[in-house]
């Protein structure tokens, strides 16, 4: 690829990001301008406080750039709850269980308390 077509690409690229930030910012200030001031009596916004509001809320609540940590792409919470019970005796695992299923007052059907939690289910 030549520096004028990648100079040309670039340029479009750009152009784009631009149309679509002001196409955003535009329906921002509109949906603003017609539901808070009524709901809220709220003040009116202009274009530019609207792009504004649109940036400073992207920066509080989105950040800008990739972060290291995306839990919800490679499994996040389960694959480190795998990981710590993995390394656990069957013993420990046991007692893990039924710690939570008397927490949280539920049945489990394992194959060495298969009579009891019947019995118990029928005891109930």
């Amino acid at each position: 690829m030549s520096y004028r077509k990648g100079f040309f690409y670039g340029l479009m690229i750009a152009s784009i990001i631009a149309v679509l930030a002001i196409m955003f910012a535009w329906v921002f200030m509109y949906l603003w301008n017609w539901l808070i001031p009524v709901l809220f009596n709220g003040p009116v916004l202009t274009f530019w406080q609207a792009l504004g509001l649109l940036i400073l809320s992207k920066m509080i609540f989105g950040g800008f750039g990739h972060h290291k940590k995306h839990w919800h792409k490679h499994g996040g919470w389960r694959n480190k709850w795998k990981d710590r019970c993995s390394n656990l005796s069957d013993e420990d695992r046991e007692k893990w269980k039924s710690h939570f299923m008397h927490k949280w007052n539920c049945e489990y059907n394992d194959e060495t308390n298969t009579t009891e939690t019947s019995e118990n289910s029928i005891s109930k």
